[in-house]
This record gives C-alpha cells, sequence and structure tokens, in this order.
C-alpha cells in the first residue's frame, strides 16, 4: 500500500487534466484515508470519462490495486491490470513504469492463485521492462522470480537469481536469507544472520523473515532449543513491527502475517516433537492451524499448502503415538482438492503436495491393494514434480531427497511379486528403478538444455521453454509388455537391470525368452569391497593380471550373472547397470562353463529403460553405405596405431594438425559417424573433462564435457570415441556415470562407443577396423563389437583372458544396423551354383544325343 500512496502523492501526471486531475486528486484522498469504496467510485468515473488513453491506464491500474489488495475482489482486480496492459500496448506505451508495475501486479496475482509459470511469465516480462528504464525495480523482479522458484522447491537456479541481482544491493536481503540457508555453509549463513539483524533492527520497517530461516537452520542442524528461541523472537518482532506501521498494510498483507505466524508455530511444534514435548507440541500445532485459518480469506494458495503440511504433520504426530489420526489425512486430502479447485496449478507444486500426501496415505494402509493404489498414485505425482524442474542441479537434488520414498515404493513392489507373483508388481518395480537412472538424459531428450541465469532473462517468451518441459513417461505394465515383446523377445534380446539399494542389496530384474524374472542378491560388505577393488583394477589398467585377479573375476561373475538370462539362448542382451556395476562390463565376466560372456552374447548397454524407450520411438533409415569421418590428432606423437586406425576405418581423415577443433566443427555434420582415435581426460566438473585435439603453438584444444553436450548429434547414426575413460567419470546418483559417452548422448547422439578405461593403442586399432567392417556389412551394432573382439582372440588367443586389451569398449544406445547386411554370399552361391548347374546341364544333354 505504501508505495502507491508514494506515487500518488509524488509524481505528477502531465496527462491528468481538469476534470481528470479533479477525480484522481479525489481518489487519492480517499484511498490514503481508507475509504475503499470511494476511492473505487472515483477511478470508475476517470475510466469511465476520459477521453486520454494514458489517464484511462492510470485508472485501470490503481483500481487494479484497489480490487486486488485491498477489497479481495480479485477477478475485477486482474481485469483492470489486464485493461491496463492492453491499453498501452495497443496504443504505445509512454509510461514504461506503468507498464512493467502492471505485468509486476499480474505476476503476483498469479503467484497468489498458485498459477507459478504464468507468475513466472508475467514477472519475467516485467523485468525486462524495468531493464529498458534501467531501473533499480529489476533487482525486485529477481527476488519475485526468486520466490517463483524456492516455491517450485528449486533451489538452486533461485539462489542463481538473487545472487546475480542482490550483488548490486548494499543492503543484506531477508528473502536471500531463505536461499543462503538451503545451498550455503555454516560461516556465509551465520555472518549474513548478522548482517540482516545489524541492517534491520533501526529501521522503521524490520523484515523479520530472515530470524523464521535461521530457526530453521537452527533446526535442520538439531539445534531445538536455539530454534524455538529465535522463532519467539520472530513473531515478537513481527507483532511489533505490525502494530508500529499498521496504517501501510494493505488488507491481504494484514491477512498474510497469520501466515508467517503460523508457519512460525509450525517449525516450534515441530521442534517440540523432537524434544519429546507432546503437549507443548500439540499446542503449537493448534496455534498454526488457528493461525492459517485466519489467512485463509486473502486466497492465496501458500496457504493451503502450509494448511496441509500442518495437517500431514498432525497425521503423523498421532499416528506415531498411537492415537486417531485418519481425520487430518482427510482434512489434508480436502486442502489439496480445494486447491486444484481454486487456481489450477502447473509447476509441479501441487504434484509434490499430492506426493507426499498420498505416500503417507499408503504408508499407514494395511491393505496391500489399497497400499498400492496410493503408493502408484504417489509416484505418478512424483514423476511429474520432477518432470516440471528445468535446471539440472535441482532434478538431481530433488530425485535424491526423494529416495527413501522411491526405495520404500520398490521394496513394496518387489515384495508383492515376491509374495504373489503378480508380473504387474515387478514391471511397476522395474518403472521405478529405471526411472532413478538418466534424469538430466531424459531431459535432454526432449531437446531441453540447462539454462544459464543471462540465457534465462534472455529468453524472449519463458512459456515457450516451459512448454519443452515433459515428466518422462510413465512405462505401465501394459506398456512395458508391449515394448519387450516387440524390441526385446522378437530380436532375440535378453535385457538385465540392476538396482543396489540402501540396505546394499543388488536388485536385478531380467528379461528373458518372454518372461520377466526377478533376482536379490544380498552381498556382504565385502562383496562391495570387492567390487570397488576390481573396478579400480581395471580403472589403473596396467595390462598386468595375477591370480588374485582371476579369482577376483570368477567371484563377481557369480554375484552379478543373473543365470535365468546368461544360461538361455538368447544371442545379445542389453545391460542397465547402476552404481559400481556401471564400471565393470558384464562382456569380461566369465559363464558357469568357463567361457567369457562375450563369447556367447554380443553386449550392449542402456542409459536406462526410458531413454530405450524415447530412442526406439525414432524414425531409423539404413543407409546402402555409410560415411565415416576418421579424426586423430596425436598420430605423429604418443598414438603412433590411431592414423592406421582411422586410414583403415574410412577415406576421410583429419590427421595431426589437419584435426583441431575448428576443422572438426566444420565437418562433422557432412558425415553419418565420427570416430575419435585420441585422449580424453576425465575431471570432477564439466569444465575439466575433455576429448583432445590438436592444438596450435604446441598446446592442444579440445572439446569439454559441457560444449560437447551443447553440439546436436541428432542427425548422426553414431559417435565413436576410441581413447582412454571416455565411458568412465564422477557417479552422480539419479543420472549415473558423467562420461563423455553420456555427454554425446545428452547431445542426442542415438548410438555411443566409448572406453571405460585405458585403451590400449594396438588393440583399439585391430577391434576398431573389424567392429567397423562388420559395421558397413550389416551387423547390428552389438553384434559387430562382439564379432570384432571374438575374431581378436583368434589372432592373439593369449590375450583373451586378459581384458584390459580388449573389454573397455562398450557399445550405449540405439544398437540396430546402420546399413543393410551385405549380399556378398548371395554372389558368392550365385558363381559357385552357375558352373555347377551348367555342368549338370551339359551332361544330361549329351547322355540324351548318346
Amino acid at each position: 500500500m505504501i508505495f502507491f500512496l508514494i506515487i500518488l502523492q509524488i509524481l505528477n501526471y502531465p496527462f491528468l487534466k481538469n476534470d481528470d486531475s479533479k477525480l484522481a486528486d479525489d481518489a487519492y484522498i480517499n484511498f490514503k484515508n481508507k475509504n475503499y469504496e470511494t476511492s473505487i467510485n472515483r477511478f470508475e468515473s476517470l475510466k469511465e470519462k476520459t477521453t486520454d488513453y494514458n489517464a484511462k491506464t492510470f485508472a485501470c491500474f490503481f483500481l487494479g490495486h484497489l480490487y486486488l489488495k485491498e477489497t479481495l475482489e480479485i477477478e475485477k482486480g486482474i481485469c483492470n491490470y489486464r485493461e491496463a496492459i492492453q491499453i498501452q500496448e495497443k496504443n504505445g506505451i509512454k509510461y514504461e513504469w506503468l507498464y512493467s508495475n502492471s505485468l509486476k501486479a499480474i505476476g503476483t496475482y498469479h503467484n497468489r492463485v498458485g498459477s507459478l509459470d504464468s507468475a513466472e511469465y508475467y514477472f519475467h516480462k516485467a523485468n525486462k521492462s524495468f531493464i529498458k528504464q534501467n531501473s533499480n525495480v529489476q533487482n525486485s523482479m529477481a527476488a519475485k522470480l526468486g520466490l517463483i522458484y524456492y516455491l517450485k522447491k528449486e533451489y538452486s537456479f533461485g539462489d542463481l537469481l538473487y545472487q546475480k541481482y542482490h550483488s548490486n544491493i548494499k543492503s543484506p536481503s531477508s528473502d536471500y536469507f531463505s536461499y543462503l540457508t538451503l545451498t550455503k555453509n555454516d560461516s556465509v549463513i551465520d555472518d549474513y544472520f548478522k548482517q540482516c539483524h545489524e541492517y534491520y533492527k533501526n529501521k522503521k520497517f524490520n523484515r523479520s523473515n530472515y530470524f523464521y530461516f535461521y530457526a530453521k537452520y537452527q533446526y535442520e542442524k538439531n539445534k531445538l532449543i536455539e530454534s524455538i528461541t529465535i522463532v519467539d523472537e520472530f513473531l515478537e518482532l513481527s507483532k511489533e513491527n505490525i502494530t508500529k506501521n499498521i496504517n501501510v498494510y494493505s488488507t491481504d498483507e494484514l491477512l498474510m502475517t497469520h501466515f508467517y505466524f503460523s508457519r512460525a508455530h509450525l517449525l516450534k511444534a515441530l521442534a517440540y516433537e523432537k524434544l519429546e514435548k507432546n503437549d507443548q507440541a500439540l499446542t503449537e500445532f493448534n496455534i498454526a492451524l488457528n493461525e492459517i485459518n485466519l489467512a485463509l480469506p486473502a486466497k492465496y494458495q501458500r496457504n493451503l499448502i502450509l494448511k496441509n503440511l500442518i495437517f500431514r504433520n498432525l497425521t503423523q504426530f498421532h499416528h506415531d503415538r498411537g492415537k486417531e489420526y485418519l481425520q487430518y489425512l482427510d482434512s489434508s486430502e480436502l486442502v489439496l482438492d480445494q486447491y486444484v479447485n481454486v487456481g489450477k496449478d502447473s509447476t509441479g507444486v501441487v504434484h509434490h503436495e499430492y506426493m507426499e500426501h498420498y505416500y503417507l496415505k499408503g504408508l499407514y494402509e494395511d491393505d496391500e491393494q489399497l497400499k498400492d493404489k496410493y503408493y502408484w498414485k504417489s509416484y505418478h505425482h512424483f514423476k511429474k514434480f520432477i518432470g516440471k524442474q528445468h535446471g539440472d542441479k535441482d532434478q538431481l537434488v530433488s530425485f535424491i531427497s526423494q529416495k527413501d520414498l522411491q526405495d520404500e515404493f520398490i521394496h513394496f513392489y518387489i515384495h508383492q511379486y515376491q509374495k504373489n507373483q503378480n508380473e504387474d508388481d515387478l514391471l511397476k518395480a522395474l518403472e521405478i528403478i529405471e526411472n532413478t537412472k538418466s534424469t538430466i538424459l531424459n531431459k535432454r531428450s526432449s531437446n531441453v538444455k540447462n539454462l544459464s541465469i543471462d540465457e534465462y532473462f534472455a529468453l524472449d517468451n519463458v512459456f515457450d521453454f516451459k512448454k519443452k518441459l515433459k515428466e518422462t513417461p510413465l512405462l505401465t505394465p501394459d506398456i512395458l509388455r508391449s515394448y519387450f515383446k516387440e524390441n526385446f523377445e522378437e530380436k532375440n534380446i535378453g535385457f538385465v537391470s540392476y538396482y543396489q539399494d540402501e540396505h546394499n542389496r543388488f536388485v536385478i530384474i531380467s528379461y528373458s525368452k518372454g518372461k520377466f524374472n526377478l533376482e536379490v542378491v544380498n552381498a556382504q560388505e565385502r562383496d562391495f569391497n570387492l567390487l570397488k577393488a576390481f573396478s579400480a583394477k581395471l580403472y589403473q589398467s596396467d595390462y598386468f593380471i595375477d591370480r588374485t585377479y582371476i579369482n577376483q573375476l570368477d567371484s563377481i561373475s557369480h554375484l552379478l550373472l543373473p543365470q535365468k538370462v546368461f544360461n538361455n539362448q538368447e544371442d545379445r542382451i542389453m545391460i542397465s547397470a547402476d552404481q559400481l556395476t556401471s564400471t565393470i562390463p558384464l562382456g569380461i565376466l566369465n559363464l558357469s562353463d568357463g567361457k567369457k560372456v562375450i563369447e556367447e552374447h554380443s553386449i550392449s548397454y542402456a542409459f536406462s529403460l526410458h531413454h530405450e524407450y524415447f530412442i526406439s520411438s525414432l524414425p531409423k533409415v539404413k543407409n546402402d553405405q555409410i560415411d565415416i569421418l576418421g579424426i586423430a590428432p596425436f598420430a605423429n606423437k604418443d598414438l603412433k596405431f590411431s592414423q592406421e586406425e582411422v586410414e583403415g576405418i574410412t577415406e576421410n581423415t583429419l590427421i595431426n594438425e589437419e584435426a583441431t577443433k575448428e576443422n572438426v566443427i566444420k565437418a562433422v555434420n557432412d558425415y553419418d559417424i565420427i570416430h575419435f582415435a585420441t585422449h580424453t581426460v576425465i575431471g570432477d566438473d564439466e569444465q575439466s573433462s575433455r576429448i583432445f585435439l590438436y592444438g596450435h603453438d604446441s598446446l592442444p584444444e579440445g572439446f569439454t564435457f559441457d560444449q560437447v553436450e551443447e553440439m546436436d548429434f541428432s542427425k548422426h547414426n553414431l559417435i565413436s570415441v576410441s581413447s582412454c575413460y571416455s565411458a568412465n567419470g564422477k557417479y552422480i546418483k539419479g543420472e549415473g556415470l558423467m562420461s563423455f559417452q553420456r555427454a554425446f548422448a545428452y547431445s542426442q547422439a542415438p548410438s555411443v562407443l566409448a572406453g571405460l578405461w585405458k585403451v590400449n593403442d594396438q588393440a583399439s586399432l585391430y577391434i576398431s577396423k573389424k567392429f567397423f567392417k562388420f559395421l558397413k556389412d550389416g551387423y547390428e551394432k552389438d553384434i559387430a563389437l562382439q564379432k570384432a573382439k571374438l575374431e581378436f582372440f583368434e589372432d592373439f588367443p593369449a590375450l583373451k583372458q586378459n581384458p584390459m586389451f580388449w573389454g573397455s569398449l562398450i557399445i550405449s544406445g540405439d544398437i540396430d544396423p546402420i546399413t543393410k547386411k551385405s549380399n556378398h554370399w548371395l554372389w558368392l552361391l550365385f558363381l559357385i551354383l552357375i558352373p555347377s548347374i551348367c555342368y549338370f546341364l551339359w551332361k544330361k544333354f549329351k547322355h540324351k544325343d548318346l
């Protein structure tokens, strides 16, 4: 309200003439004296009578405020703000501040009713307008957008918003403090709290919200007494501030003070509950509930979300103490339904609330069919919630923060399958397991990139970007059965999914001969130590193996190979790995008869089942021939065989000084396949991981991980990276190995061949040449790689037992053939048969003549 008092009193509007000016002055006086109905009548008269479109815009603007924030006639308020914008866009924006503040007001309205995507759109648009004015108000737009992302639980991106724009503000920000407590370390948080306290303590308006967030921070650190003390300080300061400044608050602002009081009392209740002071906790829960009910007339969706949270906590509080709790659970659902009816949310916030609600409902349900129903509903909302988040880091944080929920679902469905042998339960577990892999990759498949703050603000229309965000498809049991029949059973391909749970069990779900199977391996600590040691041995790759290595290989083979798949007759097997199984290629393991897995089965890898499902839907064209570009930047240095490797694959090459970054960028789009025979280094972040190319002044250049993922390889059939560690990298929960294999998948390459450990130059030469020979002959990619390795065994039998030489290269993604199979054998058969047929006919006719 104070903002409107100031601009009405101070600013001189040259477009207000004579009768218009008198009506505006009278409207202002009544507004100042809180005679809102009279003020509205005067502004309505001005709007109706004026012939000046600027004066009409002025009237619409202030009517928007009066209806929206004072009399709480929401629809009238928003209609007037929209009219103010439409008049200006039609007649020309003469007063940019009026236009931008109208956009800001509509954004605030959408935030109020929970339509956060719409709120973001208007705040984003208002920010562009404020930038045109070179106005510091753009900083408040960053704060508004930061609040939107806070509500969406996209804390990392919101933190970046605040950092960018609050860096120019000398005073500390109470709003920014909410992000600090979520994203920064203890010393930064403590220091910023002191800055806020020092700055605000003598101000007329003490924005004391920073006390609440500091109290919440102390609660998360289990400093419960400190948390309660700080909450009490917050409540005292807030009430004192309201009493001193009661005249400058609008009606809805006064109502919303009860939201902040309710939130504070809820925090106290949770702290008392942890302290096992149940009476005090229940008292605070009830105060929180009473306060939020007082805030409800303001019709902010945040009130409904908080009320739902109070009911959920009351449900848990009473359930854990053996008391009646269903009334609170039912009330929670009624509040959620009210939320959806009042304002349709498209951002994922409502999905998060439903996720938590149905999870709790399922957790406390004894009936197994109802538990299944509630858990499946909760999981569905979880997918939608994650799918609406656009920042990579926020998606992964949300995924990890809900890991207990996902594990609970997996354990429930696995247990149900073991008990009832209902395949639907196993397939639900498979859907949830596979959804835990390749979170970011699934988003990249929709061509959604990770935006920087500058890129975000440069967007012309933030809605267009948001439309691209789609949740990973829900693969229901029926969808999975149909998909596996068409893409696996009919092609004689088996499938194995690995999942390592928090109890150190391997959940292995496989598909073989039209049937889904389950194995649960209860691994011991020694098993995980074995896997880690073996993986480290492969990574170091000194090409030396001893008796310990051979024994480890046998033990790991027994641990990881599901017999129902590897003892069947499928020639081809696709693996969806997880954590430790991501770094140990199954092709090097031993079957029960002593043979290597690769001798009986071609092996390929899926980043996740959902990614495979996506790429299976893409159109595929088999070429009569394939164009390959071979790149070997260091053939005249330490990769002596790389020139022979690329020249043995293709006539189109960039070798040594030709293989610069500039030349590669120019050339790549002219070919179906790109083959790198080079060096890679894997660092701790995207900028320090690099594929090396030839550089000037003896300094190598190359592509970093983030540069690769920004490129577009969707039109290529295959990217081959014959280099050390190109399929390896840091493991990130919810995504997988952050390898160059994944970076190329981010860039939408359908298939990627890469190495898990150090690649031997000579072995790579042999296997790569053979692989591409079989690929050109029309073989499937996984079979081409298998055949190349089997021929390596024939020519180098002594190295068969040492996979350090041949086991590193793995193929991931689409494995269909690139070109039509060669008909050379038909011509050979024809050449053999024709002379035989001629001889037979000659003999026959010669006999007749006789």
